[in-house]
Protein backbone atom coordinates (compact mmCIF):
# COMPACT_ATOMS: atom_id res chain seq x y z
CA UNK A 1 0.00 0.00 0.00
CA UNK A 2 3.29 2.36 1.03
CA UNK A 3 4.04 2.10 -3.03
CA UNK A 4 0.64 2.91 -4.07
CA UNK A 5 0.93 6.16 -2.16
CA UNK A 6 3.96 7.59 -4.44
CA UNK A 7 2.29 6.89 -7.67
CA UNK A 8 0.29 9.39 -9.70
CA UNK A 9 -1.55 6.74 -12.04
CA UNK A 10 -2.98 3.48 -11.21
CA UNK A 11 -4.03 0.40 -12.83
CA UNK A 12 -7.55 -0.64 -12.24
CA UNK A 13 -6.22 -3.77 -9.80
CA UNK A 14 -4.24 -1.10 -7.30
CA UNK A 15 -7.03 0.94 -7.48
CA UNK A 16 -8.73 -1.47 -6.26
CA UNK A 17 -6.31 -2.28 -3.71
CA UNK A 18 -5.76 1.00 -3.05
CA UNK A 19 -10.00 1.30 -2.22
CA UNK A 20 -9.85 -1.79 -0.19
CA UNK A 21 -12.23 -3.58 -2.58
CA UNK A 22 -11.43 -6.49 -4.62
CA UNK A 23 -10.66 -6.20 -8.34
CA UNK A 24 -14.38 -7.70 -9.74
CA UNK A 25 -16.11 -5.27 -7.49
CA UNK A 26 -13.95 -1.87 -9.14
CA UNK A 27 -14.19 -3.58 -12.70
CA UNK A 28 -18.02 -4.30 -12.81
CA UNK A 29 -19.49 -0.65 -10.50
CA UNK A 30 -16.51 2.09 -11.46
CA UNK A 31 -18.99 3.55 -14.13
CA UNK A 32 -21.95 3.39 -12.11
CA UNK A 33 -20.61 5.08 -8.68
CA UNK A 34 -18.67 7.69 -10.95
CA UNK A 35 -14.86 6.73 -10.72
CA UNK A 36 -13.10 8.36 -12.92
CA UNK A 37 -10.85 5.89 -14.96
CA UNK A 38 -9.77 6.27 -18.24
CA UNK A 39 -8.29 3.39 -20.95
CA UNK A 40 -5.10 2.99 -22.54
CA UNK A 41 -4.27 0.45 -24.84
CA UNK A 42 -6.99 -1.81 -23.96
CA UNK A 43 -6.14 -1.29 -19.61
CA UNK A 44 -8.27 0.71 -17.24
CA UNK A 45 -6.24 3.65 -15.78
CA UNK A 46 -7.06 5.77 -12.63
CA UNK A 47 -5.58 9.09 -11.27
CA UNK A 48 -4.75 8.64 -7.40
CA UNK A 49 -6.28 12.35 -7.50
CA UNK A 50 -9.95 11.15 -9.05
CA UNK A 51 -9.69 8.23 -6.26
CA UNK A 52 -9.21 10.49 -2.97
CA UNK A 53 -11.79 12.75 -4.60
CA UNK A 54 -14.17 10.03 -4.62
CA UNK A 55 -13.23 8.63 -1.76
CA UNK A 56 -13.73 11.75 0.26
CA UNK A 57 -17.50 12.14 -1.73
CA UNK A 58 -18.40 9.16 -0.90
CA UNK A 59 -17.29 9.76 3.01
CA UNK A 60 -19.31 12.89 3.49
CA UNK A 61 -22.62 11.70 1.86
CA UNK A 62 -22.46 8.01 3.04
CA UNK A 63 -23.72 9.08 6.64
CA UNK A 64 -23.74 6.52 9.56
CA UNK A 65 -24.82 3.83 6.99
CA UNK A 66 -21.87 3.22 5.59
CA UNK A 67 -22.77 2.90 1.81
CA UNK A 68 -21.06 4.76 -1.31
CA UNK A 69 -23.56 7.11 -2.79
CA UNK A 70 -24.69 6.42 -6.33
CA UNK A 71 -24.62 9.39 -9.02
CA UNK A 72 -27.18 12.04 -9.15
CA UNK A 73 -28.11 11.24 -12.56
CA UNK A 74 -28.15 7.28 -12.45
CA UNK A 75 -31.35 6.04 -11.70
CA UNK A 76 -32.37 2.33 -11.16
CA UNK A 77 -31.02 -0.54 -8.74
CA UNK A 78 -27.15 -1.23 -8.68
CA UNK A 79 -26.07 -4.56 -8.11
CA UNK A 80 -23.48 -4.64 -5.51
Amino acid sequence: MSDLKAKTRLTMREAAEYLGHSYSWIHTNHRVIGLGGYRIGGRWFFDMQDLDAWLHRAKANSGAKGYLPLRENKKGWVRF
